[in-house]
């Protein structure tokens, strides 16, 4: 019990249900993101957008991983890491090839 004789104090992790991010997620994600900063650029979709919205996903962008990157870090954690490949299959709509086996 808490010191007011409420339920005992639970922190934000314990009291929402915890959903763990695959690896596939997470490559797809970094992706996603990657291609949301470059559309913030873009004066062609969205005109209005404020120049320190722009100038802020440019430098933001500079520094951000590309797609050869997230490849490499699949090869050396792959726990962590989806296969590139796999998923710009899927963002493209094509069919996701097994990997190769590594044997």
């Amino acid at each position: 019990m808490s010191a007011a004789g409420g339920p005992p104090n639970r922190s934000f992790r314990e009291n929402r249900r915890v959903e763990l991010t695959t690896p596939h997620q997470r490559t797809r994600s970094t992706l996603q993101t990657r291609e949301f900063l470059a559309r913030l650029l873009s004066q062609d979709a969205w005109p209005e957008l404020p120049t320190q919205v722009r100038d802020e996903a440019s430098r933001l962008l500079r520094h951000y991983p590309e797609a050869w990157h997230l490849s490499r870090l699949h090869d050396r954690i792959p726990e962590d890491w989806g296969s590139l490949a796999a998923v710009q299959e899927e963002m493209l709509g094509l069919p996701v090839r097994p990997a190769p086996d590594q044997h």
